[in-house]
């Protein structure tokens, strides 16, 4: 990440992914600042798109023909995806659950306008409480296990409230930075691409924990 863009998060560290205890991710911009006009008045998406832009003007004359496709980067190593197996610091190791990445102040914003939205006010402060931690096994936890409907698990009202706010934010991250890409290389004859990571541990599992936690 480029110095200038590290230098709002030495000021300004909620610009990052963060987890429930606080360890903040350095590998790529969170989401809950895709429009927040950060780095003198441009927004992450701003930022994206004049990379973009730039990229165009740059390798012009070999779009689409030296350069037929171009992969958009939408999240850690280029994925469509939270951070939530980190590998720095040895935070997480296969086949953890990972961690929800919900945590800078813009997104839990983005929750509390949601939970007001959707009229569960009393969901607003964060993710799941009983979600464990990153090496934990699914059924080490409250959120991931099978339970009643009523309980606070993947499946019950609470559970969906959550993870489909929490999904729902990374498809509108997609649609924003890939609407930007589709204006940006149009007509150089270019095909774009999205890299989605393959979650395949706990698959066999019904909540799909390592899926959820990526969102």
């Amino acid at each position: 990440m480029p110095s200038w863009v590290r230098a709002v998060g030495n000021s300004n560290p909620d610009i990052y992914y963060t987890d429930r205890e606080g360890y903040r991710d350095d590998e790529y911009l969170t989401l809950g600042v895709d429009y927040e006009p950060l780095w003198n008045g441009r927004t992450a998406v701003d930022l994206y798109t004049d990379m973009m832009n730039a990229l165009v003007q740059e390798f012009s004359s070999y779009l689409g023909s030296t350069i037929i496709t171009i992969e958009v980067g939408l999240g850690p190593a280029g994925e469509l995806r939270y951070p939530s197996y980190q590998l720095q610091q040895n935070r997480w190791r296969f086949p953890g659950i990972g961690e929800f990445q919900c945590y800078d102040k813009y997104m839990l914003n983005a929750l509390k306008n949601y939970a007001n939205k959707t009229g569960h006010m009393e969901w607003s402060h964060g993710g799941p409480s009983n979600a464990g931690n990153y090496n934990n096994k699914p059924y080490e936890t409250g959120f991931f296990s099978n339970g009643n409907k009523n309980g606070d698990n993947w499946n019950s009202d609470y559970g969906k409230f959550f993870l489909t706010w929490y999904s729902n934010m990374l498809l509108q991250h997609a649609d924003n930075v890939l609407k930007s890409a589709m204006i940006a290389f149009k007509g150089t004859g270019v095909q774009l691409a999205a890299k989605v990571a393959g979650i395949h541990w706990w698959y066999f599992t019904d909540s799909h924990a390592a899926e959820l936690t990526a969102g």
